[in-house]
């Protein structure tokens, strides 16, 4: 679904592939949608896709998460898929653990708001001065993706950092200003729309559209 509307509006898409609990837990449900994925490519071809992720923050060691990470990336090379593949995770958790570092690129979340020490309109340095350094310093030469990254409008401070839809579009504006800096790096927002499955207001509250204009606002000219 994600591949056609891309295609109609004429997007690329960073794939993912949802891991719900260990890599040994959904091993089934991660083989079946590289099957997906590989269906996909075929259909709208190497060009749509910026990438293949496997797993999202998955709870498990970075062993057995780049175990798969492999496996997916073999099989796929085997068909002749040329989609880079890698897996998601907190930047914390790549910077300490650079085994997470080892496929086609590195795939990192990274929210200034849950560092607690940064407000509303730091969130573009925060990425690109704390964040980009500390991945291009634990994984020397790989790309880098920033796989999320925004600011919730509801549910508890954090230190300095403070929920409202006012800060979440200084942040959305922080961040697009910020990405000029480093073009090399592609920061992805986060997210579309809020998420009410998820156990709190802050986690809940990071949608932007229908909340925050971005042409002749958020995006305006930095």
């Amino acid at each position: 679904m994600a591949s056609s509307a891309a295609a109609a509006a004429g997007v690329q898409v960073l794939a993912g592939i949802f891991v719900s609990g260990s890599i040994a837990a959904g091993i089934t449900q991660i083989n079946n949608d590289v099957q997906t994925f590989r269906a996909a490519y075929a259909k709208y071809g190497a060009g749509r896709f910026v990438g293949l992720t496997v797993g999202n923050e998955v709870n498990d060691s970075p062993g057995n998460i780049m175990a798969k990470v492999f496996d997916v990336r073999g099989y796929l090379g085997s068909v002749g898929v040329t989609t880079p593949v890698s897996t998601v995770h907190t930047w914390v958790n790549i910077r300490d653990n650079p085994a997470l570092c080892g496929a086609d690129f590195v795939g990192a979340n990274a929210h200034a708001f849950y560092d607690g020490g940064r407000t509303s309109g730091q969130a573009g340095d925060f990425v690109f001065k704390t964040v980009v350094p500390a991945l291009k310093a634990a994984c020397p030469g790989k790309k880098v993706i920033i796989s999320e990254s925004g600011w919730p409008s509801r549910g508890g401070n954090i230190g300095v950092a403070v929920p409202s839809i006012g800060d979440e579009r200084n942040a959305i504006l922080n961040l697009n200003c910020a990405c000029r800096d480093d073009t090399s790096v592609s920061v992805y927002a986060f997210e579309y729309d809020d998420q009410l499955w998820k156990g709190n207001d802050n986690e809940r509250s990071f949608g932007i559209f229908g909340k925050i204009q971005l042409n002749g606002d958020a995006f305006n000219p930095c």
